[in-house]
């Protein structure tokens, strides 16, 4: 299993996740399909994508990273 790539991303997320959370204008922190079509990591801001490169990199132990600009979330209450 230590093949397993997904293993292997949820390592890199979870090692991560945090600190770029604390970045302002990040929003999330997933796991998905990048814009080529395989498995990686998806980081969701608020705006400009291109001002977190220099603090992101486009990838990390072969991980693909990919940030899209998705704007706020909002929870949904539902009644």
């Amino acid at each position: 299993m230590q093949n397993d790539p997904l293993l292997k991303i949820k390592e890199v997320k979870k090692k991560y996740e945090k600190k770029w959370l604390a970045l302002e204008g990040v929003v999330g922190v997933g796991i998905g399909k990048t814009s080529d079509g395989s498995p990686g990591l998806i980081i969701s801001v608020k705006e400009n994508g291109d001002k977190f490169r220099g603090k992101i990199p486009s990838k990390i132990k072969g991980i693909a990273i990919e940030i899209r600009v998705t704007g706020e979330f909002k929870a949904l209450h539902l009644s």
